[in-house]
């Protein structure tokens, strides 16, 4: 999957959840981030833009935006 090489490195793995629930990418968690995508965009995209989505929202989780919503 996408997902596992964008994050096969050093430091905690975020983890990737799809849903039908959420309209859009988003990440989010205290403990352990979290990205969560629309399963339409998961199922409809190819994988070049998946990945980009997907490193779109880790660059969120490097700068720490996953936490900014519980603040």
């Amino acid at each position: 999957w996408v997902f596992d090489r964008l994050t096969d490195g050093p430091g905690p793995r975020p983890r990737a959840v799809v849903s039908a629930a959420v309209p859009s990418p988003v990440c989010f968690g205290l403990v352990r981030p979290t990205i969560l995508l629309p399963k339409r965009l998961a199922e409809s995209v190819g994988e070049d833009e998946l990945r980009w989505v997907l490193a779109h929202e880790l660059d969120h989780v490097r700068r720490g935006d996953h936490r900014t919503a519980y603040w």
